[in-house]
């Protein structure tokens, strides 16, 4: 049997891309300035202030690959580790940082933080990793109390910020600090984040521009013969070459059908093919863009021109809608009307809509159709494909888009049928209209934009939204 679905074994990915150019020059700015950071610690203090809260606590673990768990602390002091960072409202008294308690080895720079007076290493400890009775978790919970006794707020009323990584760390801290009242307000943060400064949208733009990039270099290299991993490894290359903060954050579907959402398996470039580049999170400096992009290889059939067809004009309509002051709910409308004009949806309304990860009409589990799908190159690796995905027709999200932010962080609002939000100058989205039916045809494309004062910016305007057609031949 063969270990591997082709010969390719990826050391001809530099001569791939030995005459590799982008047809643009990018644009990189430098960090956020102080000042902004200054500014945003303003606000958290003026909300806390209104809120009654004597303190705020923000709470951030860690996950794998090395990543922070949420993106509020690099947002307020620019701090990529995990951490615990004590906000006293009062501007005279200064921020605390307690980090390094867990196993993770980044060092700073990047993300010296910005406006802490003093950083406490708790340290990771425990039987196993350092032969030291202890829990990290309990120490720093331990230490947060401590510090908030020395600044006098050990009975206050305290604003809790985080996320589910800190639950272990909010209840040891309640014991800790019994005659404290604890009120989770992470809204405080997700609220100021609607709205994006100037120079925040400067970090988007080259987001965008590296995805553009990746996406150039993803094109130069896709013919037959040429590996998933070789297109996904081109796309990386590219932009982490100029900044790009991870390798990981973006899908290659590649098959016959269109399927996306996928990761690189060793599938080989067939004619045939329709390959997907859901580019979900390249990030810059901590913020993200997403776009995504359709290549067909050779011929396709008339079922998926149809249905790339209906997606790349129903983008094309939703962003001739964007300005300040449109409904979000027109928006995502009108990017389904070409849909249900093919027969393809009988309304744009989320609530009725079909979508591939919908459960059942009852609100229970759908079952995934258990059927052999011939994979000749994953079966090349002794395993075979035995169930039909997605199990069902239709938009991969009931929606047009959602917001863009920082890495790790939670979408702050949805382009939906059910959002009656109106669009303001400073939001930043993305709008990618899906459409997948098993074993058939699929289609996954967007851009990402900003609302300007008089309508809007395509951030990812540097490669077309059409489908990118690369010829049969090898």
């Amino acid at each position: 049997m063969n270990a591997r679905s082709t010969s390719a074994d990826g050391h001809r990915i530099g001569s791939l891309l030995a005459d590799f150019q982008p047809d643009f020059d990018f644009s990189a700015p430098l960090p956020l300035p102080v000042e902004e950071f200054e500014d945003r610690l303003r606000r958290i203090r003026r909300q806390a202030v209104e809120a009654g809260h004597d303190v705020i606590i923000v709470h951030a673990g860690s996950v794998g690959w090395f990543h922070a768990s949420n993106a509020y602390l690099r947002y307020i002091c620019d701090w990529m580790r995990e951490g615990v960072l004590i906000i006293p409202t009062d501007a005279d008294k200064a921020l605390v940082l307690l980090s390094f308690f867990t196993q993770s080895v980044l060092l700073p720079p990047g993300g010296e933080p910005v406006l802490v007076d003093e950083i406490w290493q708790v340290g990771p400890i425990g039987r196993e990793y350092s032969d030291r009775p202890g829990d990290s978790v309990i120490k720093t919970a331990e230490k947060c109390a401590e510090v908030l006794g020395n600044l006098g707020l050990a009975k206050a009323q305290i604003g809790r910020i985080g996320d589910r990584t800190s639950l272990t760390f909010w209840a040891a801290l309640e014991e800790l600090l019994a005659k404290s009242k604890f009120v989770a307000d992470n809204g405080i943060l997700d609220r100021m984040q609607k709205i994006r400064s100037p120079r925040e949208i400067e970090i988007f733009r080259a987001a965008a521009q590296l995805i553009s990039i990746g996406t150039q270099a993803a094109y130069h290299v896709t013919k037959p013969g040429v590996t998933d991993h070789e297109i996904y490894a081109a796309f990386t290359l590219a932009q982490l070459a100029l900044g790009g903060e991870t390798g990981d954050g973006y899908q290659i579907g590649i098959n016959e059908f269109g399927t996306h959402c996928g990761k690189p398996y060793g599938h080989v470039v067939r004619p045939g093919d329709l390959i997907n580049l859901y580019i979900s999170n390249v990030t810059y400096r901590g913020y993200t863009a997403q776009t995504a992009r359709m290549i067909a290889v050779g011929g396709i059939t008339k079922r998926q021109e149809d249905v790339l067809a209906a997606c790349t004009e129903g983008v094309k309509r939703a962003e001739k809608l964007i300005r300040p002051g449109a409904l979000m709910r027109d928006v995502n409308n009108a990017a389904f009307e070409p849909m249900i004009e093919r027969g393809m949806l009988i309304s744009p309304e989320a609530r009725t809509m079909p979508y591939n990860w919908a459960p059942m009409e009852d609100g229970g589990a759908r079952l995934i159709p258990r059927q052999y799908v011939k994979d000749i190159d994953w079966e090349a690796q002794g395993r075979k494909l035995m169930h039909v995905y997605p199990a069902t027709h239709g938009p991969h999200n009931p929606n047009l888009g959602h917001s863009v932010g920082m890495a790790g962080a939670q979408n702050s609002f949805n382009i939906s049928s059910h959002n009656y939000d109106r669009l303001e100058e400073g939001m930043v989205f993305v709008l990618h209209t899906q459409w997948l039916e098993p074993l058939s045809a699929g289609c996954n494309i967007g851009d990402c934009y900003v609302v300007t004062k008089d309508g809007f910016e395509n951030l990812s305007r540097h490669t077309p939204l059409e489908t990118h057609r690369v010829t049969a031949e090898a």
